[in-house]
C-alpha cells in the first residue's frame, strides 16, 4: 500500500522520501516502510487519479478539519502539512 495526503488547498499527492531517516522525522520510528523507485510509486498513483509526489515532507499529520482549515497561513506548519491516508495507507521511502 502507499501513502497518500493532500495539500493544504486539498490537491491528492503521493508521499514519498529520500531515507528512512526523514520518514521516522516525520511519522515516527514505527512506521512500515518498503524502497520503491519513482516510476514505481508513479505507477501506483496513476489509477487513484495522482500525478504529484510530496518528497520529505516536513510533517505527515491528521486530516485536516473545517476548524482547524481557518487557521491564519502564520499558524499553520513551515512546509505545509500533509493530510492524513485513507486508513490502511503505508508510507513509500524511495532512494534518491
Amino acid at each position: 500500500m502507499i501513502r497518500t495526503g493532500c495539500r493544504p488547498r486539498g490537491a491528492r499527492v503521493g508521499i514519498a522520501f529520500t531515507g528512512p531517516d526523514r520518514l521516522v522525522a516525520a511519522m515516527g520510528p514505527r512506521q512500515q516502510w518498503t524502497r520503491l523507485s519513482e516510476s514505481a510509486l508513479r505507477e501506483m498513483l496513476r489509477p487513484l487519479g495522482i500525478d504529484d509526489i510530496q518528497v520529505d515532507p516536513i510533517l505527515v499529520g491528521p486530516r485536516i478539519t473545517p476548524a482547524s482549515a481557518r487557521l491564519s497561513r502564520r499558524e499553520r506548519v513551515p512546509g505545509g502539512a500533509v493530510g492524513e491516508p485513507a486508513s490502511g495507507d503505508r508510507a513509500t521511502a524511495m532512494s534518491g
